[in-house]
This record gives structure tokens, sequence and C-alpha cells, in this order.
């Protein structure tokens, strides 16, 4: 509370990071304050704070009511599920100011993928969306492969194995080769997609061939990552795809000084 209070008026703090200290509700609250008194931040990292359901609320009316700064949000190991996925799916339709969204080790699963998707669908605005490792099936993936494939400006999807999982005593996505088809269809749709990572998710060869298939007309996709289990021809065959979009888009879609707080071992 301290800290928020300290830093609310200084236009000159960009960037809050918050990471594996639990400050819970009481901790979410002054967070809320500060981002109804500031409108410099532009990120704000909440990973594994245990803001729990009624500190995500009280974060989500103030970026929907007041703030507008707010590109970059973390809410990764909170323990949240798909209850709370509607609240954000709330966040994604009123603030169109968030570009980057990081929800990975959570417990959306397949419902709180679908609810995510109602927000999703009317949001314009999001270059990144990260939610490995939250429980995802099938199913899940078949509803955000359908709700992306006509998004305007989505940049990078992750539904890989988070490394901080077995940690934080969560699950890992289980998209299979019912998924992958569902990103090959996405990827003949969205031509915007540059970096897509569906490691250890159980695919195999027959949705390696899928996605590959997808990937020969796809002009922007640089990065897409399957994980073990895919013999050497499809890698192969992925891999010169990508090499040749990478000649025509040299840029990586997230910056270099982002990476490393990705991670909750940083």
């Amino acid at each position: 509370s301290d800290l928020a209070d300290a830093i609310q008026g200084n236009p000159s703090v960009t960037g809050f990071w918050l990471k594996r200290n639990p400050i819970g509700l009481e901790g979410a609250n002054a967070v809320a304050k500060l981002l109804r008194n500031n409108q410099t931040l532009q990120t704000l990292d909440l990973v594994h704070t245990e803001i729990g359901s009624e500190g995500l609320m009280v974060l989500v009316k103030a970026l929907m009511e007041t703030n507008r700064s707010v590109t970059r949000l973390y809410l990764g190991g909170n323990r949240l599920g798909p209850k709370d996925a509607s609240v954000l799916a709330m966040l994604l339709r009123e603030n169109d100011a968030i570009r980057h969204l990081y929800l990975s080790v959570n417990r959306l699963a397949d419902e709180g993928t679908e609810q995510l998707c109602e927000g999703l669908k009317d949001n314009r605005t999001l270059e990144t969306v990260s939610l490995s490792s939250n429980h995802i099936g099938p199913r899940g993936a078949q509803v955000l492969a359908e709700t992306l494939a006509h998004h305007p400006a989505l940049q990078a999807l992750d539904l890989a194995y988070d490394r901080s999982t077995r940690v934080l005593a969560e699950e890992a996505n289980h998209i299979g080769d019912v998924g992958a088809a569902a990103f090959a269809g996405l990827l003949r749709q969205n031509l915007t997609l540059q970096s897509l990572d569906l490691s250890s998710n159980g695919i195999s060869d027959s949705g390696a061939r899928l996605l590959c298939e997808a990937l020969e007309d796809h002009p922007r996709l640089t990065e897409l990552r399957l994980g073990r289990g895919i013999s050497k021809r499809w890698k192969q065959d992925i891999q010169k795809h990508l090499d040749r979009n990478r000649l025509q888009n040299p840029q990586h879609p997230t910056p270099a000084e982002l990476l490393a707080i990705q991670s909750v071992y940083r």
C-alpha cells in the first residue's frame, strides 16, 4: 500500500513489478487506487501475488473506469478460474488500451476459455495472449481458435507448458491433435499472427502435418513450437516455412527487454 501510494503521482514510473509478493486483496485495493491516479504506468506485473477473485474484480474495475495507460498486464499464477474469466472478458470488451495479456498458470480450463472468448470476440487491440498451463483441452482450443481467427491485431499466442506449473501445483494444457487442427484453421484465416507456441500439448505428426500445410501460405508466422513427439520430417518442413517468413519479417514479436519478465524465476 505504501509503495503504491508513493508512486501514484510519479509520472516517471512506467512499470510496477510485484511478482511473487503475496499482496492479497489489500494489496490489490492499493494497486487499484494507483491505477485510478496514475496515467503513465504501462506495465503491471501481478504474477503469483494471491490477489484472488475479489482482488481481480477491484483491479478490473479500475482498468475499466479510469485507467487507459496500462498496455501490458501480467496475472499469471493467481489460481484464476472460469468465474474470473468472465470478469476478464468484461475487461477486454471495455478496455482497448491493453495490448498484451498474460494469464499463464491459472485454472481457466475449457469453461473459462469459453468465457474469456466472449470478451475476445469483441476485442480489436490485443497483440499478445498467453494462456500457457491453464488446464485447457481440445474443446477450449477449438473455441479459442475460432474466436481469434479474424482478430485484426493478434501477433503472439501461447498455450505451451510454463515451467512454473509444477511449482504452483497446476496443470498443463492438453489440446492434442484436435486442438492442432483448430489452430491450423486459424492460420488459414488470421494472417497477423507471428508466434504460436503449442509445446507440450500432446500433438503428434498428424497435428504437425495440418499445421505445416496451413503454414505454407501464411506470410508472417516466424515462430511455431510444438515440443517433443514430432518427427524430423515435419520439423524440417515447418522450419523451412518459418525461415522463409523470417527473411521477410525479421522483428521478434516480443521485444527483447520484456522477455526476461515472463518467467517466475527471473
